[in-house]
């Protein structure tokens, strides 16, 4: 890795360190499918969630980019390949029930109506409008 590429590296993992100085958003997603997405982290089911599971994922995808191609190290490109690893958690956790975050288990009443257990899916249009977007970390 050259000189550059560790400097590189090596200031954003500390201004991002455990992710509490960024942002991760989806810009794709549709109003009503983030209007969800927002009613789902206020009642207890967080699928979004940046605990020490999503900071590893996130460092670790930024660490296999810079390894990738070390003497061409971006920092968007780091930033980027983080947020996609991220998004890929995110799906992972609404197709496991949770998976590495707490989930309020739903009520009797909505599993009748719905039709169906499966916590954070519904339509499904959550979730396949996140697998089609592109996420966006920012630092703040």
């Amino acid at each position: 890795m050259s000189k550059d590429a560790l400097t590189v590296l090596t200031e954003l993992a500390g201004e991002l360190r455990s992710l509490k100085n960024a942002t991760i958003t989806f810009p794709g997603l549709t109003s009503e499918n983030e209007q969800k997405a927002a009613s789902l982290q206020q009642n207890g089911r967080d699928f979004f969630l940046i605990n020490q599971n999503a900071e590893t994922v996130f460092t670790d995808a930024m660490q296999k980019e810079a390894d990738r191609n070390p003497d061409n190290i971006e920092a968007d490109d780091l930033l980027q390949a983080g947020a996609e690893a991220f998004k890929k958690l995110v799906v992972e956790r609404f197709e496991a029930g949770g998976k590495d975050v707490p989930v309020k288990p739903l009520k009797q009443s909505t599993i009748q109506a719905k039709g169906s257990s499966r916590v954070g899916i519904d339509s499904g249009s959550l979730l396949q409008n996140l697998k089609g977007t592109k996420p966006l970390v920012r630092k703040t």
